[in-house]
């Protein structure tokens, strides 16, 4: 699949998967952190949305896992937060190529511009 949407707000989630479909992106969405981390390992998706408060495990917890992961440590993200984040928060969200949006200034031509961007392969990357 093409992006992986984890935020436990059901509303905000329908809203954004909504909005990836127009754009022709095939979309799974998971409103938590172990379930996203069992999805991500049966299927890796080319991107990850993620919101940083959530059930079980957190969005921190989360991307530790994943960064401990020898084939998942490189993977795309998008944090999609309504938390300040600070410097350390930030590096601690980090994974492959990052960026970050706070829910209450982000508008919807911004989050899917952030997610083509993110989704299209680094010069000279091979999609396997």
């Amino acid at each position: 699949s093409d992006v992986l949407i984890v935020e436990d707000d059901a509303e905000l989630l329908s809203v954004l998967r909504r909005q990836l479909e127009r754009d022709g992106i095939d979309v799974r969405a998971v409103a938590g952190g172990r379930e996203a981390l069992a999805m991500i390992r049966a299927a890796r998706p080319r991107l990850i949305v993620l919101d940083v408060g959530l059930p079980h495990i957190d969005g921190f917890d989360l991307v530790a896992i994943l960064r401990s992961d020898e084939t998942l440590r490189a993977l795309p993200l998008l944090v999609y937060t309504g938390r300040y984040l600070d410097g350390a928060d930030r590096a601690r969200l980090t994974l492959g190529p990052t960026r970050f949006l706070t829910k209450a200034t982000a508008d919807d031509r911004e989050f899917r511009r952030l997610v083509s961007e993110l989704m299209r392969p680094a010069h000279g990357e091979v999609l396997s």
